[in-house]
């Protein structure tokens, strides 16, 4: 076992040449490789007309276009939420839209989707049309009460279907029962950004009247979508789409619009992280990636939803100059300072209890806020390799948390085991979210833990082990910038398409250092024959004490570049380590 406790399971080799053989690793077939490597924006997206009710979605907007109507964009207080949010209102205002606005939920006290209280409010705002955004498609009793009263409700979403019964005047899910959209990964931004681009499409269309005046508005032009892909390429990856397909194209054309983007909130945040970006347009490149999506934006935008009011981040990605986008970005860096602060105190109360026992992790208390148990369920599940269910026991006698599953287990399937004594319950394969009450508690843990213990009998005890998946063993010689340069051609890296995992051979660790916030980070060196590498493992210092200068050791690793001061030069990032007297 390594010092995580893990076992190491290599790839056998599928192709000679290390681009081909990642690629067929992560199932992309050599039929599709070069499409893969070189992702064409044009031709790799699919039309929205693909999407079950679009047509009928595009007719509603252009007449509440049209006739003024008063709107309401309904969001999600997650990054996808907001990025979804602001796109829309972003396009509905180019469209010339006046009567607009946009209502995002309070994580804690209103929960997740559509609410009563919400709905109530807009009918008594006599609202005409309510627009979700990364919610919707289980709301069925809010969607009846609105158009009960005469709201038209259309539903963008792209969470897991249930029940193929929502009342919506157009519902828009890839999921739905009987959509024939060829891709089914997308984000809820990127539904989103289906609709806006079918409006802009039809973009002669939308000219508004306004009684008794000429037409006014600003029409986008044909392509002015584009600059909507940085929103698009953040909600995806930090919302854990698979990188793969229309993803790839998303995420690659989004970065680039990233380094060039039009919107002082994103630049303000990229700033007060120290991300210097840069971009070449005529060769399509740029310093930033999906690390800079994932754990420089993403985080700090979902800290605002996670600690207070996502409202924080929506106005920051909307905000119009730079002292204004440069004042939130402050505060959500702040803001995201703290969550790191409360995950880690809560990760130390969770693992005071006995996490082993049992098939699942099923665990909560008053004083855990339902902002931070999905992070802190990811990393339980992650360490464990068990499902974890991490939940915060509210005043009003319910408990309300979030689940992460690792793979061989499903989310949703667990959920639906224990539905009966759930209030709701909804989310992805890997990850979700759940309502009960407090006096259900017990039942519920019960029936996920026969759920648990009926999915291991089917399981092999190999499967059921921590484990990392090593792509392929390195030569030290083998180890440069040039072969940084080739692995760059599968990026953006992601769900589906993960970063490579290597393997390093008979090293030692040099110069062990303790860096980062409360020194939790691992500096060190990695010598190997005549070559030394810079090398930084994250969240290793405390397996410091296991490692000795005078052992030989193996390595688990990413290959990354080091730019210090201008000179360029590879550096690895140490996933894992196996002291030499440890047989792989």
């Amino acid at each position: 076992m390594s010092i995580l406790g893990k076992s190491w399971k290599i790839t056998e080799r599928k192709d000679n040449d290390l681009v081909k053989h990642l690629l067929l690793a992560r199932d992309i077939p050599e039929s599709e490789q070069a499409s893969f490597l070189n992702p064409d924006y044009e031709r790799g997206l699919h039309s929205p007309d693909l999407l079950l009710d679009m047509n009928k979605a595009v007719g509603r907007v252009g007449r509440a276009l049209k006739k003024n109507e008063k709107i309401v964009i309904y969001g999600d207080y997650d990054a996808d939420g907001v990025c979804a949010a602001a796109l829309l209102q972003d396009v509905f205002t180019q469209l010339g839209a006046k009567n607009i606005s946009v209502y995002i939920p309070h994580r804690s006290e209103e929960g997740y989707g559509m609410n009563m209280e919400a709905v109530d409010q807009f009918i008594q705002d006599k609202v005409d049309l309510i627009i979700t955004v990364d919610c919707g498609s289980g709301n069925i009793a809010e969607i009846r009460r609105a158009q009960g009263a005469g709201i038209d409700v259309i539903v963008t979403d792209h969470h897991q279907v249930l029940a193929d019964n929502n009342p919506a005047y157009a519902f828009i899910n890839p999921y739905r029962k009987g959509d024939k959209y060829p891709f089914k990964g997308l984000c809820g931004t990127a539904v989103a950004f289906k609709l806006a681009s079918a409006l802009i499409a039809s973009r002669q269309n939308w000219e508004v009247s306004t009684p008794g005046k000429a037409k006014t508005g600003t029409v986008p032009a044909l392509g002015y979508e584009k600059w909507l892909l940085d929103l698009v390429a953040i909600a995806t990856v930090t919302d854990v789409m698979p990188l793969v397909g229309e993803n790839r194209m998303l995420v690659k054309y989004g970065l680039l619009v990233l380094a060039q983007t039009k919107r002082p909130g994103l630049r303000a945040l990229l700033e007060i992280a120290g991300v210097k970006y840069t971009t070449e347009r005529s060769r399509e490149k740029t310093n930033l990636n999906s690390h800079t999506l994932g754990f420089i934006i993403g985080p700090r935008l979902n800290a605002a939803g996670r600690m207070q009011h996502a409202d924080i981040a929506f106005k920051l990605v909307i905000a119009k100059d730079m002292q204004t986008a440069r004042k939130l970005a402050k505060q959500l860096d702040e803001t995201n300072q703290e969550r790191r602060g409360l995950v880690e105190e809560i990760m130390k109360e969770a693992e005071k209890e006995d996490l082993e026992s049992q098939p699942l992790i099923f665990i909560g208390a008053k004083h855990w806020p339902i902002g931070v148990a999905g992070i802190v369920a990811g990393r339980l599940a992650q360490k464990y390799y068990k499902p974890a269910f991490v939940y915060e026991k509210m005043a009003e006698g319910k408990l309300v948390g979030s689940v992460r599953t690792p793979q061989h287990f499903s989310t949703i399937k667990m959920l639906e085991s224990a539905g009966a004594h759930l209030e709701k319950f909804g989310g992805h394969e890997a990850a979700g979210g759940f309502t009960a009450l407090l006096e259900n508690e017990k039942k519920v843990f019960n029936a996920l833990r026969n759920y648990a213990l009926l999915r291991v009998k089917d399981l092999e005890a190999k499967e059921l082990m921590p484990h990392i998946t090593l792509d392929a063993e390195l030569l030290v010689d083998e180890i440069d910038l040039d072969l940084h340069t080739e692995l760059a051609r599968l990026e953006p890296h992601g769900e589906a398409n993960s970063r490579p995992v290597f393997l390093l051979r008979d090293v030692a660790l040099t110069q062990l250092t303790p860096v980062g916030v409360n020194g939790s980070h691992l500096k060190c060196f990695i010598e190997a024959k005549n070559k030394r590498f810079k090398a930084i493992g994250f969240r290793l210092a405390s397996y410091a004490q296991e490692l000795r200068e005078d052992q030989r050791a193996d390595v688990a690793f990413h290959l990354a570049r080091d730019d210090f001061n201008s000179h360029p030069q590879v550096s690895l990032e140490i996933i894992d380590v196996k002291i030499k007297d440890n047989k792989l």
